[in-house]
């Protein structure tokens, strides 16, 4: 164990559990072009594709956009099939229902020849006689040590923009369970977003499920959809039903909060949203996304880019920080403040969106650079000094990606932290929050 991870466990024991965490994160979305390993069978990572897919065909690491340590992977089925191997992968040895696949850094290709398998599972390298009892792999619990709450939007309803926004009934197929296990393992607490397109009695059911499930001293926050406030209605009425029945489904009112998120570019509708029918009574906190980099959409930018780099992009991002964010977290936590609710962040830090090829490539340089660091560090100080209670940041782990322009902690699971400032910084934050006090 690293001195860091070491000082980082001793730092969150010491919490006081009757409070909600000081960081949390969002999880990557599930599915095969993620970089982030929850798991160690790599099938329990796609959503909806285990056992045997329609196109019978599974892809894995680079094949797919993702990245996974070569090595040598345990393929598993039930039933009788002829599974091919393409792509960078190799048949080491087979034998009814089980194969050893070498697999390198181009990635894999499964493909289904004949016949019809079920329950398909690909184990990591080392794990296939543990992969049933301890199905999260250690490097990834390892990296999530930092955080003692974790946002499973991405789990729960699926990730922004997709078909999976209005999940099956019931939401994603397993989804809360895995919400119970690793809420559980790292003994941190759980957020939870509702699909919007859920039943009383599909609430109810999951909100007994992780009641019955979940480590007693653990508190459930509890918020409907995610970002149901870019709805007409801005959400609320639903939300209001939805946390309600929830709360009482779950039996412990005092180990729920129930979340309200809010437009955090919008204060005056946001206001509105909160105070309308005095819809403020029914929640405990409200949620917005204090984010950095819009501002480099300015025009005008484009121009000081191409002639000083990266030098333009920090002061840009500094003066962002500075001036509307830290104008809007004053607002926002005055609200809280007014109605006697927590201010939290259900998805901070940097977005660096462009679809300008000239601007990608340094947008892609600047969050590896260590300025990236001092400004999410100049973030968290505004929160701290705003009264903000929980930051969740916008994601642990994931490839950047210009046109989506979300910046994770870690660009792949098992990055040098070295190379990853803003992993640095949410771990300073995480130990010694006190140093972002001004």
């Amino acid at each position: 164990m690293s001195l860091t991870v070491a000082l980082l466990a001793l730092a969150l024991a010491a919490q006081d559990q009757s409070r909600l965490p000081i960081v949390g994160t969002n999880l990557a979305p599930l599915g095969p072009g993620s970089t982030q390993w929850p798991f160690v069978d790599l099938v329990a990572a796609h959503p909806g594709r285990a056992g045997s897919p329609s196109d019978g065909r599974w892809e894995f690491g680079a094949a797919a956009g993702g990245k996974i340590p070569a090595g040598d992977y345990t393929l598993l089925w039930d039933g009788t099939a002829d599974i091919a191997v393409e792509l960078d992968g190799t048949v080491k040895d087979r034998a009814a229902g089980r194969m050893t696949v070498t697999v390198g850094p181009g990635g894999v290709r499964l493909v289904v020849k004949s016949g019809q398998p079920s329950n398909l599972r690909f184990v990591m390298p080392g794990f296939a006689a543990s992969y049933e009892s301890q199905p999260f792999h250690p490097v990834f619990l390892q990296r999530m040590s930092l955080y003692r709450a974790i946002r499973f939007a991405s789990w729960t309803t699926g990730p922004r923009g997709s078909s999976v926004s209005t999940p099956p009934a019931g939401g994603l197929p397993g989804a809360f369970d895995r919400v119970v296990a690793l809420a559980n393992e790292k003994v941190s607490d759980p957020w939870v977003t509702l699909p919007t397109s859920l039943t009383q009695a599909q609430v109810e059911a999951q909100a007994r499920r992780l009641a019955e499930g979940l480590k007693p001293t653990l508190t459930v926050l509890v918020e409907s959809g995610d970002q149901a406030w870019r709805q007409p209605d801005g959400g609320v009425a639903l939300a209001r039903r939805q946390t309600g029945w929830f709360t009482r489904a779950f039996g412990r009112a005092d180990r729920v909060v129930r979340v309200l998120s809010l437009p955090f570019g919008d204060v005056e509708r946001a206001t509105r949203l909160l105070e309308a029918d005095e819809a403020y009574r029914d929640f405990d906190a409200i949620a917005v996304e204090p984010v950095f980099g819009p501002g480099l959409t300015d025009p005008g930018f484009k121009a000081k880019a191409q002639a000083d780099g990266l030098d333009a992009v920090f002061p840009a991002l500094k003066a962002e920080i500075e001036g509307p964010v830290t104008d809007r977290l004053r607002a926002f936590a005055a609200l809280a403040a007014k109605h006697r609710l927590l201010l939290l962040s259900s998805s901070g830090g940097a977005v660096l969106q462009t679809s300008d090829p000239d601007l990608a490539p340094l947008f892609a340089e600047a969050v590896r650079d260590s300025r990236m660091g001092e400004a999410y560090e100049a973030l968290l100080k505004a929160w701290r000094k705003s009264g903000g209670s929980l930051f969740v940041h916008s994601r642990d782990c994931g490839t950047f990606r210009p046109g989506e322009g979300v910046v994770s902690a870690l660009e792949y699971q098992n990055q040098d932290v070295v190379d990853a400032p803003v992993h640095q910084t949410l771990v300073k934050y995480g130990l010694f929050p006190e140093r972002f006090d001004d």
